[in-house]
Formats: structure tokens, C-alpha cells, sequence
């Protein structure tokens, strides 16, 4: 709280009208008085004055554009972990979260907040039922290869993947416990999984899972992957560095 009030008096006074990068720090400084918020035994007073407190730098920083900031750690203490429904979850007698559905960013970004929680604080069954109930299928996945449990992780995987960039971030992890067929498995799973349109931002571009598959399998010594996959490459981003 100390640090955050001087960060947005000083943005405020001396940095919004000539700032460039430093106001996304906001939004770093946010998701870690989340997580610290859902990490923290706080009564429920001392919840509701930190997140009255958050509101009103928020509303400052708004006038000035800053429309990602403190959200995430508002909602955060104003849930907590109380719901009776995400407990449910959690325990495995839910099958999907949000119940609400849609499309809310901010309680996707708080899911993916807990779940960092769930991780740090060693409760992994519990991570685990919070990530496939709200379809976090590379954080569910990743978490079963942490957990030796390499096989769910590519079953899950094989049924549930549908961009290129969730193939390429189990196959990172796969690489990391050693699981080099694995590995290589999913991301050449994950080359068909690529739009017609290159999408960098949706995570269906080809591009970035292909440039990394092709100097891995490469430098393990599987030159006909690292060729496939520099085709694919090539073929997807037509830049000289690719050819």
C-alpha cells in the first residue's frame, strides 16, 4: 500500500503527461496486491478499507487514461476466496467457472491470479480443479507434467489444445522435465492447429511455435522435425530471417 500511493502521487504529479512505459507498472502492481490479498489472512475490514482505497487511485488514474490498474486487486478483495461456488470447484464438484460464462476479462485475469496463489501455497488438487473447470488447459496441463503426470498432461492435451500457443507452452515444460518425445509431440500437434489468418495477438499463428521447434529439434539432434517445422515457418511469416 506504501509503495502504490507513492507510485500514483508521483505518476500523477510529475510523469502522466510525458510518460510512455511506466504506467504499465500499474497493472504489475495490481495483480501482486491480488495475489497478496488472496495469500493474506485479512479481516473483512481490513479488506473492505484497502479496497476502498484502491477504487479511489483507480478513479484518479482513470482521468488520465489508466483504465488497467487496481481492478483485479479490487475484485480480489471483495471476494476473496468466500464464494461458495468456487469453493465447489476447488473440491472438484464443479465442472465450470465462471458460472456467469461469457467473456469477463477481469475475472479470467483473476482466475489466472489464483491459480498462481493455488501454485505458491502447494495446493495443487486444488489448482488443478480451478484450471479445468475454467478450461486453463495449458495451466492445467503444465501443472500435471510438474506432478509427473506426463501422460494426463498429453492426453488433456491431445483433446483440448486448439491454438498453436498453448502447444507451445507444455512443450517448454516438457522439454524442462526432460521429455523430449513429448515434447516434440505436442508441438508438432500443435503446427496444425494454426488459423488461416496468422494471428499473433489470438495465439494462432504457427510462426512463434514453428521458430521454436525448429531450433529445439535441431539441437537435439531430429533434423527432420527442425526442417518441417522451418518449413512451416517460412511458409507462415515469408521473412528472409525464416528462409
Amino acid at each position: 500500500e506504501p509503495i502504490g500511493e507513492a507510485f500514483v502521487d508521483d505518476w500523477l504529479d510529475h510523469s502522466y503527461d510525458t510518460d510512455e512505459h511506466l504506467y504499465e507498472l500499474f497493472a504489475d502492481l495490481g495483480r501482486l496486491m491480488a495475489e497478496a490479498a488472496l495469500m493474506s489472512e485479512l479481516a473483512a475490514d481490513e479488506r473492505d478499507a484497502l479496497a476502498e482505497t484502491l477504487e479511489k487511485w483507480q478513479r484518479r488514474l482513470e482521468e488520465y487514461g489508466i483504465d488497467e490498474g487496481f481492478h483485479v486487486a479490487i475484485r480480489a478483495l471483495q471476494t476473496g476466496w468466500d464464494d461458495p461456488a468456487l469453493a465447489a470447484v476447488m473440491a472438484g464438484k464443479g465442472r465450470s467457472w465462471p458460472l456467469s460464462g461469457g467473456d469477463d476479462w477481469l475475472e479470467d485475469y483473476l482466475t489466472a491470479v489464483r491459480l498462481r496463489v493455488l501454485e505458491a501455497c502447494g495446493r495443487t488438487e486444488e489448482y488443478l480443479n480451478l484450471a479445468r473447470a475454467a478450461r486453463a488447459h495449458t495451466s492445467y496441463a503444465g501443472m500435471l507434467v510438474k506432478l509427473e503426470r506426463t501422460p494426463e498432461a498429453i492426453a488433456h492435451a491431445l483433446k483440448s489444445f486448439k491454438r498453436p500457443d498453448e502447444a507451445v507452452v507444455l512443450a517448454k515444460a516438457l522439454r524442462e522435465a526432460a521429455a523430449h518425445d513429448d515434447a516434440l509431440k505436442i508441438a508438432e500437434t500443435g503446427l496444425g492447429l494454426a488459423g488461416d489468418n496468422d494471428d499473433e495477438i489470438a495465439g494462432s499463428s504457427a510462426v512463434p511455435l514453428a521458430c521454436w521447434l525448429r531450433d529445439y529439434a535441431g539441437g537435439i539432434g531430429r533434423t527432420a522435425v527442425a526442417l518441417k517445422a522451418a518449413l512451416v515457418a517460412f511458409e507462415h511469416s515469408l521473412s528472409l530471417e525464416d528462409f
